[in-house]
């Protein structure tokens, strides 16, 4: 489910997102009697401090790597190793947990859900799943709306156009050009698509998707917000095409993260409301950021 954090295209967009660090690959393969276990991680190199993490993306731990005391003693020591020998205080790590004992034994963690919709159902099935206030505004036709599908068949320079309209929506330039370049290297290589939307008079949004065989992702997207106002289900009617696309290349669309912080904003927790309305399957994750409280993870799950 995680393969697409590996793809090049997605590896070199991270490194320019967050061209102030510098990555070193500390990826390492665990072939042990009965299991085989690729461990996907990198060290950051910032102005403040070394860090663990895969491109500036969490490191993925699976719950069969604490299942298994040797691989798990085996991982355990690499990971410690690292810590010492490179002075880490900050490893930003997600372990998935299907077993409610990996989270009663420690406190020093967060847990949430990571929302995805499950894309190996029919349409009508998925659609059925969907929270009732969001199946009702999907009803909501407007005939002056036009949702259309760019990908690399297509594809006449809409990330261009994507990114014009975030630094006019957003009043500055959030992130460098170079950044969006490899945003349409994804698409024209078929690991990505747009959903564009218009009306009679202009183009009002753009919904960026990266995807792999197994996973879309959803990455940005940009809508003058006024039209939020006046096309109230157009946000719902975006990510309504992106699933129905998503069927033909994927398994999964992941669509974010449930989080039950109280120090969410009213925005965030409006996002999240959004995101949970779609959603039909969750991934319960253990977040870690410490250092010294994933070493005394491993250490409590012995």
């Amino acid at each position: 489910m995680y393969e697409y954090l590996k793809n090049p295209f997605f590896i070199e967009y991270q490194k320019e997102y967050n061209n102030d660090c510098e990555y070193i690959d500390l990826s390492k393969s665990f072939n042990l009697p009965g299991v085989n276990f690729f461990f996907f991680l990198t060290l950051e190199k910032n102005k403040v401090e070394n860090k663990l993490n895969y491109y500036g993306k969490s490191i993925r731990i699976e719950e069969f790597v604490l299942n298994n005391s040797l691989l798990k003693k085996t991982v355990f020591k690499y990971l410690n190793d690292l810590i010492l020998k490179y002075n880490i205080k900050t490893c930003d790590v997600r372990i998935n947990i299907f077993n409610d004992n990996f989270i009663n034994k420690n406190s020093d963690f967060n847990v949430i859900n990571e929302l995805y919709v499950d894309l190996s159902f029919p349409e009508i099935t998925i659609r059925k799943n969907f929270k009732q206030s969001h199946r009702t505004i999907l009803n909501k036709i407007y005939e002056d709306l036009n949702y259309e599908i760019i990908d690399y068949k297509n594809y006449n320079g809409e990330i261009l156009e994507m990114e014009k309209m975030h630094i006019e929506v957003s009043g500055k330039k959030t992130r460098s050009s170079p950044s969006w370049l490899i945003n349409e290297k994804m698409l024209i290589n078929n690991y990505g698509f747009i959903i564009k939307v218009s009306n009679k008079e202009k183009f009002l949004s753009y919904y960026f998707f990266f995807f792999d065989k197994i996973t879309t992702v959803y990455f940005s997207s940009v809508t003058y917000r006024e039209y939020f106002k006046i096309y109230k289900n157009l946000g719902h009617a975006s990510i309504w095409s992106a699933i129905k696309y998503s069927k033909n290349v994927s398994k999964f669309l992941y669509l974010g993260d449930e989080n039950s912080s109280s120090s969410l904003t009213n925005k965030e927790k409006n996002i999240e409301t959004f995101k949970k309305g779609f959603n039909n399957f969750k991934k319960k994750i253990i977040t870690i950021n410490g250092c010294n409280n994933l070493l005394n993870y491993f250490e409590k799950t012995s």
